[in-house]
């Protein structure tokens, strides 16, 4: 029984050190897994239009049909970004004491590519907006993982305060018609 008190009693403290780093941190992750976020998804973009580039080269090599070389490079890239975005956003946010959740960042870099999509049709598309607007998949996939971060540290917060803390304490009480009962209470 003591040993399970132990085991307890460890796993709670672990779990205030990772609420308090989760709290302590989050400027940090705020100004940092943005920028790993962006520069993930630029590896991630460039990676996956090299490999959309040469499927795309090979299928025209071996007489499979022409393909559009731009619209696959386009769409690999893109796919490279929003899914290499919410990577490095997750990995730096956790190294940092984060709680959050991946698909979340996902979810957020996915309104973002959105975002930039739009900016980019909205601006018949201006390459000034375009590199403006490869800002905003980092950015919202950071907003989504701190979102689910503050959540989950929210609710580890109230688990804490639920768990039964060790105590002792005097019993004085009154026992009707045969006077006063005396001992010590408490919990384990």
């Amino acid at each position: 029984a003591s040993k399970q008190g132990g085991q307890q009693a460890d796993a709670h403290l672990k779990q205030r050190e990772a609420i308090q780093r989760a709290d302590d941190r989050r400027l940090a992750r705020v100004l940092i897994s943005p920028a790993v976020g962006w520069v993930s998804g630029f590896v991630s973009l460039a990676l996956t239009a090299l490999i959309a580039g040469a499927y795309c080269s090979n299928q025209e090599s071996e007489g499979k049909g022409p393909c559009d070389a731009k619209e696959a490079v386009a769409v690999g890239a893109t796919i490279g970004y929003l899914f290499g975005t919410p990577l490095g956003v997750k990995l730096t946010s956790d190294a940092l004491g984060g709680q959050g959740n991946g698909l979340w960042a996902l979810g957020g870099s996915l309104a973002g590519v959105a975002g930039l999509g739009a900016a980019y049709y909205a601006t018949d598309g201006d390459r000034k907006w375009l590199y403006i607007s490869t800002a905003f998949p980092p950015v919202a996939s950071m907003i989504a993982y701190e979102i689910s971060s503050a959540l989950r540290v929210r609710r580890m917060k109230r688990d804490a305060q639920l768990v039964a803390v060790p105590y002792l304490a005097p019993l004085l009480s009154e026992r009707g018609q045969s006077g006063i009962a005396t001992g010590i209470r408490g919990s384990f």
